[in-house]
Parts: C-alpha cells; sequence; structure tokens
C-alpha cells in the first residue's frame, strides 16, 4: 500500500507537475506482476489524476484519501456517505485568500478542497496559511469536517475519511491477512494508513515521517525510508528478491 506524492514520486511546486516518470510505471508493473501480489496506491489525489497516471496499471487505486477506490480495470465507487454541505462556501473563502497571494491556488475534489502554496513566496505564504488556518477553525466551526496540513498544502476534508477507511475496506479489522503486508507514506494524512494496518505488518515512515502517538510501537514493524528515490530502490529490491526466490525453489 504506497502514498504517491512524497512516497513514490518526488514533490513538485505545483501538483500537476508529479506525473509519474517511466520508471514509476515500470516499477509498478513488475510488482503487480509479482505472484500472488496486490499493488494498492492510496493517495489524497483526485480520481482523475490517479485514472489518468495509473488507470491503465494493474493496480488498485483509492483517491482522495479514502473516499473512491477502484479495482485494476474496474469502476471507482464510493466508500462512504457524506454530509457535504460545508465545502461551497469554504471553497469560496480558499479562492479569496488565493487571489491575494501570488503563487497559492485552490484544488477542489470530491470530498475536500484544498489550498496549496508550494509556489508563493515561503515567508508571506506561511504568514497567510497561519491567518487561514485561524479563520477556518471559526468557519467550520460544528461542521463534519477536518482541517489537514501538509506539505505547504492546507486541506478541507470531510470528517471521517482516512487512508485507514480504505485499509479496513480491504483487510477488515478482526481478520489476519494470510500474506505480508506493507504501508508507506510520508505525511500525516499516512499515519492513519499506517496505523490501520493489521498485525505483522511493515510501516515504513518516509522522509521525516515519525509513528504517530496511536502507533506507539503497536503490532507492526515501523521502518524509516529517506526520500522517494530510497522508496524505489526499496521496491526494486523486494521484486528482486521475489523473484530469485521463486527461481531457487523453482530450481530445487
Amino acid at each position: 500500500m504506497l502514498d504517491y506524492d512524497g512516497t513514490l514520486r518526488e514533490i513538485e511546486p505545483h501538483p500537476d507537475l508529479a506525473i509519474p516518470t517511466r520508471e514509476i510505471r515500470e516499477l509498478l508493473r513488475q510488482l503487480a506482476a509479482l505472484p500472488r501480489t496486490d499493488v494498492h496506491i492510496v493517495s489524497g489525489r483526485r480520481r482523475r489524476n490517479l485514472e489518468q497516471w495509473l488507470g491503465l496499471l494493474p493496480v488498485h487505486l483509492c483517491a482522495e484519501h479514502g473516499y473512491l477506490a477502484r479495482e485494476p480495470g474496474g469502476e471507482w465507487r464510493t466508500l462512504l456517505d457524506l454530509d457535504l454541505g460545508w465545502m461551497r462556501p469554504i471553497e469560496r473563502l480558499l479562492r479569496r485568500v488565493a487571489a491575494d497571494v501570488p503563487g497559492a491556488h485552490v484544488e477542489r475534489k470530491a470530498c475536500s478542497v484544498a489550498w496549496h502554496y508550494r509556489e508563493a513566496e515561503p515567508e508571506y505564504g506561511s504568514w497567510r496559511a497561519h491567518e487561514l488556518l485561524n479563520d477556518l477553525g471559526q468557519h467550520l466551526a460544528g461542521a463534519p469536517a477536518e482541517i489537514l496540513q501538509g506539505h505547504r498544502v492546507i486541506e478541507v476534508r470531510a470528517r471521517g475519511v482516512d487512508k485507514g477507511v480504505y485499509v479496513r475496506h480491504i483487510l477488515p479489522e478482526g481478520k489476519e491477512p494470510t500474506r505480508f503486508v506493507m504501508g508507506l507514506g510520508d505525511d500525516r494524512t499516512d499515519h492513519d494508513l499506517l496505523d490501520a494496518l493489521p498485525q505483522g505488518s511493515v510501516a515504513g515512515h518516509v522522509g521525516g515521517l515519525l509513528p504517530s502517538t496511536r502507533a506507539n510501537g503497536g503490532p507492526r514493524d515501523h521502518v524509516h525510508i529517506a526520500g522517494p528515490g530510497e522508496v524505489r530502490s526499496l521496491l526494486r529490491e523486494l521484486a528482486a528478491a521475489v523473484l530469485a526466490a521463486r527461481e531457487a525453489r523453482a530450481a530445487s
């Protein structure tokens, strides 16, 4: 189970620039071709991005932090019923702020809306982000929504949606997996994914991400990976080890 931005692919100044490279596409294809192996991309990205970039690969796709999902070649479906009445006024607020901050832009998704400021002047962008967080706290009082902070992005998401929802959908609680499970992620939204992994899994924390307080060691093995390049190297080595073991069994 792999996050995309910051985990499988390096973060870019503008989200639309983070197109998967040929290396990434081929790596995912190789992983999915391994015996008894399922590959899941669990991302905060819009369905449109994942479909356009990875839709032809034999991998499972999960968009918008667990709200939408599809099997390889299948139809997209929602995993939750949500109250989204708060979205329109929050989007208007974010667009007003973006208009005052050169380099900032707003991204509307199915169950969330995000204010990106990676391309804004660093000091001014950070100051306006702090102001925006205060304003959002007032506007969202009592609303079924929550505020997420990522890599120079503030996202307001429907409450109850997180990547752990998808993990529990694939691996229901109380049902122990019969195979090895590994999850990799690089920011706070990935804590939900990693914390939901079942007993015996490997939780990979990419970049500066540390285990959440909920994890507390838990039933998982926690490992740290420096960045997306190292993630791709790890996955290539994992694929090679599986194939080598298979060939060794066939020769014995």
